[in-house]
């Protein structure tokens, strides 16, 4: 899929789940407006459907994202845009270029296996491995970033950006960099080094830094 005005795959609202995008190549969309990236998806209305269980439920099954290639180019902000309340989402074994991982007031995303190719080159959205808005008390319930791997451009890098407490549960994850740091805010502390957020606030434990990866 390539060469669109908006998203290449776009769900209005998460209904009643179980769908699978699986083994996709997305590439040059966004290339008319902006604020959202190849795939984007929100969940502002709950719907009551038999689609988990068999029995009537406001909760959808799980839709899986996996071993997808996305080129986040022209004026895209995020490869995988979950948006507005999207949840129940598994985002896995993804190769995804020029962004990371967003999060906009959802929950119960288990995003884990991805390996995410220069998100600070991005001149929009905030260029993080995670960006997670989080507002209130029931956003980011659930979520989960783990064994990921996040290659920046740059010596120095953010890899975690949350506007309220963090309550996304992240670790074993691998930051590349030119030989240099890696700092997160989370919620109120900012600029906070990775060894430092995982020693004082037992944040993204088993996490490590290391060197950028050679092309030879």
């Amino acid at each position: 899929m390539f060469n669109g005005p908006r998203a290449g795959v776009n769900f209005l609202d998460g209904f009643g789940g179980g769908n699978n995008i699986k083994g996709n190549l997305l590439f040059n969309w966004v290339r008319e407006t902006g604020d959202h990236g190849p795939f984007n998806s929100w969940d502002r209305m709950p719907y009551l459907t038999t689609v988990r269980t068999g029995e009537p439920s406001v909760i959808p099954a799980t839709t899986n994202i996996t071993r997808n290639f996305i080129i986040n180019s022209y004026d895209s902000t995020w490869p995988l845009d979950h948006d507005d309340g999207s949840s129940f989402y598994e985002d896995t074994y993804n190769f995804l270029v020029y962004g990371g991982y967003k999060n906009y007031l959802g929950n119960s995303k288990n995003v884990h296996d991805n390996i995410y190719v220069l998100p600070d080159s991005r001149s929009s959205g905030g260029g993080q491995c995670v960006e997670d808005v989080g507002v209130g008390e029931n956003s980011g319930w659930g979520e989960q970033w783990y064994n990921n791997t996040c290659i920046f451009a740059g010596p120095n890098a953010g890899v975690y950006s949350s506007a309220d407490d963090h309550k996304l549960a992240a670790g074993g994850n691998v930051y590349m960099t030119k030989s240099g740091n890696v700092t997160m805010q989370v919620g109120s502390v900012e600029e906070i080094e990775l060894e430092e957020a995982q020693k004082t606030l037992g944040f993204d434990l088993g996490s490590v830094l290391e060197e950028f990866p050679s092309n030879k």
